[in-house]
């Protein structure tokens, strides 16, 4: 998952929405270390689509224990 991350997309939402599920797997195996999540969410930390660049600081929040679990799963994407 990580490798389609870094592909191309038509909306950034997609993006968004890969990095969601990313950091939604990585929590649920209690953010053990690995290397290409942590290297993907440092890519889109500075993202200037804001809606990846969130997703990304998430997974940053989350990991350093600043939010508990229970809100990113029950937090859907945004809707237009």
């Amino acid at each position: 998952m990580t490798q389609v991350a870094h592909g191309t997309f038509e909306n950034e939402r997609t993006r968004a929405a890969i990095l969601l599920a990313i950091t939604k797997l990585h929590a649920n195996v209690g953010f053990i270390a690995n290397e290409k999540v942590e290297q993907i969410m440092k890519d889109y930390k500075h993202s200037k689509a804001i809606e990846v660049q969130t997703r990304a600081l998430d997974y940053w929040v989350l990991r350093s224990g600043g939010i508990t679990n229970n809100l990113l799963f029950n937090t859907p994407l945004t809707e237009k």
